[in-house]
């Protein structure tokens, strides 16, 4: 059953309690749909998750991971079954000198994904297009976007 409600009519202390009421009264199913076990995404310790959907029933996702003393963005593609396709550790998007931090993830509409990140030692803000391949787009350490 579909509702559509006009959402400028109702007041703006009102629109929380409205939206919680009505959701709640809506039965929510949720299926597992990997199994009933964890699985890897990396091999390695991960932290600083970000998730966007591929568009298949899998997720892209951009984590920082630390190899050698230092952290580094690192990328991965899970299909629709929760099999990891870009290795057991992912894509190192970049992995420059510096500690690379905070993650971010837009998908390009053609089966890759956009990831952007901070720069910790040039304070940068950086960008790197990985294909549905997961080869980088636009050269080994990405593009700079800002420098504020």
């Amino acid at each position: 059953m579909l509702i559509f409600i006009n959402l400028k009519k109702i007041k703006p202390r009102l629109l929380f309690p409205f939206l919680a009421i009505t959701l709640s009264s809506f039965p929510l199913h949720a299926q597992i749909q990997w199994g009933g076990s964890q699985f890897g995404v990396s091999t390695a310790s991960s932290i600083n998750l970000a998730a966007v959907p591929d568009g298949q029933g899998g997720q892209f996702l951009a984590y920082v991971h630390n190899p050698a003393g230092d952290l580094d963005i690192y990328a991965q593609h899970i299909d629709g079954s929760g099999t990891s396709l870009w290795g057991s550790s992912g894509i190192a998007v970049d992995s420059d000198v510096f500690d690379q931090k905070n993650p971010a993830l837009a998908s390009d509409g053609s089966g890759g994904i956009y990831v952007a990140w901070t720069d910790a030692g040039t304070n940068k803000i950086m960008a790197q297009h990985l294909n549905a391949s997961g080869v980088k787009q636009w050269g080994v350490s990405g593009k700079q976007v800002c420098t504020a």
